[in-house]
């Protein structure tokens, strides 16, 4: 591409994001964005301390881990905050922001999620340090115990059958009103109503909430002890929302109000959505009223900019702050040189297998996917697409989780042994199947592309098309679409929770979204992770683990293809930014600003 061809690509590009015509967002109806005001206020901090209780066990040379009980206690500081002035933080990916629910953001694309996870408070996070090997930024540390958001203080039962949470007195939905209790009961059920979160629901082993104290505190009352209750609790499943105003916008048809949510911010948090442009951009701007600490940046755009090159070279020319997750990695590894550019790298249990939709035969034949997935060139993807930005996974638990394990692997490219499988099934001469990819992500391309070149050399022809995101979203949840790839960090590190999400028997727009695998090994596997998700046995959980993860290998119900060497292109006058292991980029903004 010529120069002068980008130019005019970037120069258009700028336009649009300065577009009129905008869709304003109801949910800031009435919240007018005003210049900030010094704040006196008193911020009362409840750090969790962690009792390691813990018992590790190792067979086989793989260890295993309890998770450590949590307690917490409470510090008040009084302090004055002046909010900076007038600011602005560019960030450029190449999905489009389609849902603002935190109940549902999750099942609709990564970019929803980063924006979701911006504009809403929690009830806790957990403790953020400094990361010394990135000077300005900092890290999200579980060990580090929970910090209260919305939560002025949590406690445990002791048999950890409940979790009670005290409301902050000074804590305010975007509307000026407090969270009480009664909001959080609210958010909890209605999370449990909804398809999309409801298997999250179930890991939390959540039952029912009781409001107790004239509201001022909920007691999250489980069906059972469970060690992913701890790690479930930081999330934004839960995120409170203003249970009167979701409730005024309910229907019969939609008694959750998951439409208004999904356009409209109902909660508490920094920013207001100030405009929606759909297909190009979402502006927040700096709640004024927020009862929290103000946030350092007054403005936030999230552009939506498909096509990578232009996301790089807006990047590299200072007229975005912030690069995308997902940039090509051919990219990233040019960007390694720049002088103006940090790319800020953490250790990920982020994986991205491909998707194989069970219900489009012949992918319901065992042996046709172990066909295929001898017929992978795995190592070629590492070298020529992920240019080193990704490793060879080899089992259906990451890297860095307990019961990790590669013993059972035995796909390395071989086209013998892929002819050889293939000439067992039902189509031994080859059949045509498709895989989709959504616009924005063109090395999800590249990948089909390799492995499309491979299959032929067996006499399947696959047919490589890009979708919309909107389109390949709602084909996901529909359980329709082909095979494609799922970006994939597990919120909970925990082998049964990989588990849970992915094998569980398939309902209609539950996760696995698009999987519908099914026979003897899916039930055994829905057996044991069923038994062993909500125990505390270490030895146990280590030996059920090492099962299900042979039987995943020997099935083949998705292609394993790679872990994620995670990485942030940024400006490097951009600092404060906090990686968390969800890697939801948005939970930072709040933090981030530019010297």
């Amino acid at each position: 591409m010529s120069k002068e061809t980008k130019s005019g690509r970037r120069d258009f590009i700028v336009k649009a994001g300065i577009a009129t015509g905008a869709f304003i967002v109801g949910g800031v109806v009435g919240f007018m964005v005003k210049s900030p005001e010094t704040l006196t206020e008193t911020i009362t901090k409840t750090v969790a301390s962690t009792t390691t209780a813990t018992t590790t066990t190792t067979v086989s040379g793989t260890t295993t881990t309890t998770i450590p009980t949590t307690t917490s206690t409470i510090t008040t500081t009084t302090i004055t905050t002046t909010p900076p002035p007038e600011s602005k933080l560019v960030m450029a990916l190449g999905e489009e922001v389609l849902n603002l629910d935190p109940a549902r953001a999750a099942v609709v694309n990564w970019a929803s999620n980063y924006a979701t996870a911006a504009i809403y408070d929690q009830l806790v996070v957990w403790g953020r340090v400094p990361y010394s090997d990135y000077p300005g930024h900092f890290i999200f540390d579980k060990l580090q115990g929970d910090t209260p958001q919305i939560a002025e203080k949590i406690e445990w039962a002791p048999d950890r059958t409940y979790i009670d949470i005290w409301v902050r007195s000074d804590a305010k939905f975007n509307d000026g009103s407090p969270i009480t209790a009664d909001d959080i009961k609210y958010t909890m059920d209605r999370t449990a109503r909804i398809p999309e979160s409801k298997t999250m629901v179930d890991r939390f082993r959540y039952d029912h909430t009781e409001v107790m104290d004239g509201g001022k505190r909920a007691r999250i009352v489980l069906k059972g002890a469970t060690p992913l209750a701890a790690l479930l609790l930081p999330f934004k499943y839960w995120n409170p929302l203003n249970s009167k105003l979701v409730q005024s916008h309910a229907t019969e048809k939609d008694p959750t109000a998951n439409d208004w949510v999904g356009a409209n911010p109902s909660g508490a948090g920094p920013y207001l959505v100030d405009k929606w442009t759909p297909g190009v951009q979402l502006v927040l701007k700096r709640n004024p009223n927020y009862w929290g600490q103000p946030p350092k940046t007054e403005t936030i755009i999230i552009r939506f900019i498909p096509n990578s090159s232009d996301r790089l070279l807006l990047l590299k020319e200072g007229t975005v702050d912030i690069g995308d997750p997902f940039l090509l990695r051919s990219e990233l590894k040019s960007l390694e040189t720049d002088p103006n550019i940090t790319i800020y790298k953490a250790p990920s249990a982020t994986w991205e297998p491909i998707n194989i939709n069970h219900k489009i035969p012949p992918f319901d034949e065992k042996t046709v996917r172990q066909a295929l997935a001898y017929a992978i060139p795995y190592d070629t993807i590492i070298d020529k697409v992920l240019y080193g930005y990704g490793i060879r996974l080899k089992s259906p638990i990451p890297k860095g989780i307990d019961t990790h394990t590669e013993e059972f692997w035995k796909y390395e490219y071989d086209l013998d042994k892929a002819k050889a499988l293939l000439a067992q099934t039902s189509v031994p001469n080859g059949f045509d199947c498709e895989a989709v990819y959504p616009e924005g992500k063109i090395y999800q391309r590249d990948i089909f592309t390799w492995i499309q070149n491979e299959w032929k050399k067996i006499g399947v022809n696959l047919t490589v098309r890009a979708m919309p995101d909107a389109a390949l979203a709602d084909a996901r949840t529909k359980g329709t679409a082909p095979m494609h790839m799922w970006v994939y960090s597990p919120f909970a590190r925990d082998p049964f929770y990989i588990f849970d999400a992915w094998y569980r028997k398939h309902v209609l727009g539950q996760w696995p979204l698009c999987i519908w695998w099914s026979g003897p090994g899916n039930d055994r596997v829905v057996e044991l992770t069923q038994k062993y998700m909500s125990s505390f046995d270490a030895q146990a959980r280590l030996e059920a683990s090492r099962e299900i993860q042979q039987i995943i290998v020997d099935e083949v119900p998705y292609f394993l293809i790679y872990q994620w060497v995670w990485a942030l292109p940024m400006r490097k006058n951009v600092k404060g930014f906090s990686y968390d292991p969800d890697e939801h980029v948005g939970r930072h903004l709040r933090y981030m600003y530019k010297e």
